[in-house]
């Protein structure tokens, strides 16, 4: 939770500090736009405007959407037809000429060809009035009071005429669309007739399903499962009264029922109901469904009858009498069993032979119709096309009766309810335009201020370093202001006489300023810039407590960074304080020691290395007091060769043992291997980047160079960093210091 709040704090800072580094393109667009909306706003010309209000039925008078509607619902029409009908360029066409000829009754010639081009800029709007559902609003804006109303009164005119003509030529192109609908519609329907007609002939088939011959058979069939059915039931029963009989003669005896033996004359009746239930059945294959009616059959259903009567008969005077061994009421018990079980025989006899007859009704049937499922599917589809077809005529001809009628009729659905006002002046809303203008030009500079930032891929803020490494910022040196380095600042005249034999003049070459900068520790110790380098020089004790460091490498990815000014005013700070320091310079391409403290530039590091020059020979006293400066040297071909040899490494063992501190100054460190060679060998590294100098990637390539030989990089120094105000520590440093030296040579004075 608190490195989010933190997070966001810096995220915060980030955006400010953005803005704030780019104030100038930020102010700039935003004074430019508000110059421009605040100008246009100014000098713009009043407009006016003019409006009318108009109804409208919603209910279509467009008789083609109600013979095309499906549902059979009225439709309807919306706003956005009559917003449609003045978007044509026809509509703009009439609306030109119409405008025309109605000025021309007013106004003269020049005026109105002047009118009809400010009417190309005019504004003419329709949207419903209020938010009512039938309601709109024509509205117009014109510089031209005059043809504003105009304009608006043509308009809506217009509108309302065109609507009826729309209306009219619809309810034609529907009168010509019911007659084509007619015509095909009567084909249709004398096609389907005939197709019916031959149909039903061939079929034999009426319109009512009860007599055709699609609900006999379905008649004929339900008939078959019927007997089907009642069959089984008989069998089932028949099986019953075996079992039962057989149960009886168990009980009496132990043995199952033999199997009865009929007598010759049951025989001889069973024979003959099943001769002539065939007989009956040989009719019904040759005559059909006739045969129901045919005197044979009625003669032979009532010999079948009779003898079925004999039958019972017969079978009710068979008493026991016999070897049959059954006694008491287990003989009634049989004699009642044994009488039904011939009843079932008999009865399934007769539904076999009734089964048969149907079987074969329903086959002859078939051979004679064999389409007929389809024959009657297609009838019943023909009669519903043809009712269809009917009712679609009656409702077509109806349709072309009321068109026919409403053609002479219409007038449209508009109706104007107040017409066009006179014009009102629209007043500008001048501040809240500037206001407007103003926002949008801030946003456009912050936007800009952004889009500069996003493409500089320099190193600007604290920020920008925190999200490339994590290596801590030890220093923030600002740039070094021209009054701290003034003649009479805090006595820089005298002290530059002291140092340099000689006053150096303001109309001095960049030469000598750029030795004020370096030494500005020295010529100016009060400043708040040299108190950042003291400051750099307490982070730098601090960065190991336990093991003090005697060595110091002072580097930067590239040149011009400030690398050497930060080593000179460094090896000042540690002098202060009674330390005895050594500065080296070790950038032998480039050596700047010898000018910057008008020394002897050799011998030095390179006749120590090369020539084996005693050490102490080349080390030379300074102006300031415990420092003391090796220079490069006489000039060498080989540098790599000198910083890896073991000269090198002796020399730099002694330089810490004779001295507290050796700070080296040396070339970029992406540039030459001289400082990576050098950065492996010292107790530190001080990385030195530049404000809005210093790439980002450039600094993450030295880092990463540094890291493959393992030096302990103990920070990086952002140079001329640009503070976006004055903090409070600079303005008490400034009172507390600047001011009471001020304070104290007045009392001197005054004493």
């Amino acid at each position: 939770m608190q490195d989010a709040q933190v997070k966001q704090g810096l995220d915060a800072q980030a955006i400010i500090s953005t803005i704030l580094r780019h104030k100038l393109v930020v102010l700039s667009a935003f004074l430019i736009f508000t110059t421009i909306v605040t100008y246009y706003s100014v000098s713009k010309p009043t407009i006016y405007r003019s409006s009318s209000i108009m109804f409208f039925d919603n209910s279509s008078s467009n008789p083609m959407l109600d013979i095309l509607d499906k549902n059979g619902s009225i439709p309807r029409i919306d706003f956005g037809y009559y917003e449609i009908i003045m978007t044509t360029d026809i509509f703009n066409v009439l609306l030109r000429q119409d405008l025309r000829t109605d000025l021309l009754k007013h106004r003269d010639a020049e005026y109105v060809e002047s009118a009809l081009e400010s009417f190309q800029t005019s504004q003419i709007t329709m949207k419903p009035y209020k938010e009512a559902a039938q309601f709109i609003e024509i509205a117009a804006v014109s510089y031209d009071s005059f043809l504003v109303q105009k304009l608006v009164t043509v308009a809506t005119d217009l509108l309302k005429r065109r609507t009826a003509e729309l209306d009219k030529e619809g309810l034609i192109k529907g009168i010509d669309f019911i007659d084509e609908q007619i015509e095909l519609t009567k084909n249709n329907l004398e096609k389907t007739e005939l197709a019916l007609q031959a149909l039903k002939k061939k079929t034999d088939m009426t319109s009512k399903d009860e007599e055709g011959p699609l609900n006999k058979i379905i008649l004929m069939k339900d008939k078959l499962a019927e007997l089907e059915t009642q069959k089984q039931v008989r069998e089932s029963n028949l099986n019953a009264l075996n079992s039962q009989l057989d149960s009886i003669q168990r009980r009496m005896t132990g043995n199952a029922v033999k199997p009865e033996n009929e007598s010759k004359e049951e025989s001889k009746l069973k024979s003959q109901i099943e001769e002539l239930n065939a007989r009956k059945v040989q009719i019904f294959e040759r005559l059909g469904a006739d045969a129901y009616e045919n005197v044979e059959v009625k003669k032979i259903d009532q010999q079948i009858s009779q003898l079925r009567d004999k039958y019972y008969a017969l079978l009710s005077a068979v008493d026991s009498d016999g070897e049959k061994p059954i006694v008491g009421d287990l003989n009634e018990l049989w004699k009642n069993v044994f009488g039904k079980k011939n009843n079932e025989e008999i009865e399934l006899i007769l539904l076999k032979g009734q089964a048969r007859l149907y079987a074969g009704l329903i086959r002859n049937f078939e051979l004679k119709n064999p389409n007929l499922l389809q024959d009657a599917i297609d009838i019943t589809r023909l009669s519903r096309s043809k009712q269809v077809y009917e009712e679609t005529l009656s409702s077509l001809i109806k349709q072309k009766e009321n068109f026919s009628i409403q053609m002479y009729g219409t007038t449209g659905n508009l109706k104007i309810i107040d017409p066009a006002k006179p014009p009102i002046p629209i007043y500008n809303k001048v501040f809240t335009t500037i206001f407007i203008g103003a926002m949008v030009g801030l946003l456009i500079g912050v936007a800009l201020a952004f889009g500069i930032e996003y493409l500089d891929t320099t190193i600007k803020s604290i920020e920008t370093i925190a999200g490339i490494t994590n290596i801590p910022i030890i220093g923030k040196i600002p740039p070094i202001p021209r009054e701290d380095l003034a003649e009479n600042a805090n006595g820089v005249g005298q002290l530059t006489t002291k140092i340099f034999g000689k006053k150096i003049d303001d109309e001095d070459d960049d030469k000598n300023m750029i030795r004020k900068k370096a030494m500005i520790s020295q010529l100016n110790a009060r400043s708040f810039i040299s108190e950042r380098y003291r400051a750099l020089r307490t982070n730098i004790q601090f960065a190991n407590i336990d093991t003090p460091m005697r060595s110091i490498l002072v580097g930067s990815s590239g040149p011009g960074e400030g690398k050497t000014t930060t080593a000179v005013n460094l090896a000042i700070s540690f002098s202060d304080m009674g330390h005895k320091v050594c500065l080296v310079d070790t950038d032998l391409r480039k050596p700047k020691h010898h000018l910057l403290f008008e020394i002897n530039e050799s011998p030095g590091l390179t006749d120590v290395v090369l020539n084996n020059t005693d050490l102490s020979s080349v080390i030379q006293s300074s102006f300031v007091k415990n420092l003391s400066v090796i220079t490069g040297g006489a000039d060498a071909q080989n540098h790599t060769e000198i910083f890896s040899s073991m000269r090198m490494n002796f020399l730099m063992n002694e330089l810490e043992k004779k001295f507290d501190m050796v700070i080296y100054d040396t070339p970029p460190i992406l540039l030459l291997t001289d400082s990576i060679i050098l950065a492996s060998r010292v107790d530190g590294v001080v990385i030195v980047t530049k404000y809005g100098v210093t790439q980002k990637q450039y600094l993450q390539n030295a880092i990463a160079s540094l890291n493959t030989v393992r030096a302990n990089v103990i920070g990086i120094v952002l140079n001329e960093f640009m503070y976006e105000k004055k903090g409070y520590y600079e303005y008490a440093y400034d009172n507390y210091y600047v001011n009471s030296e001020a304070n104290k040579s007045k009392v001197g004075n005054s004493i």
